[in-house]
């Protein structure tokens, strides 16, 4: 099963492209002060806004720095089948 940048599985075995990525940047940036450019790129000011959310809601316990580690990969699981 194929996965994207930050290790979730997708049952279609295509990865998120990038125009996914795009949506949820403007969702990050009207949401949770993503100040990066919108340009579907998973870099670490990608990876610090989304572990900001994901330490708000969804488990994550670990430091916010844009580093896509182990904890910020099962939080993001949960995200991601939790909505």
């Amino acid at each position: 099963m194929a996965q994207d940048v930050l290790g979730v599985h997708r049952s279609d075995r295509r990865p998120a492209g990038t125009g996914s990525w795009k949506a949820f940047q403007r969702c990050l940036k009207a949401n949770w002060g993503y100040t990066g450019a919108i340009d579907g790129k998973v870099g670490s000011g990608t990876v610090k806004t989304l572990q900001r959310l994901l330490k708000h809601s969804w488990g994550y316990t670990g430091q916010i720095d844009g580093e896509a580690g182990k904890g910020t990969k099962a939080a993001f699981r949960r995200f991601a089948n939790g909505i």
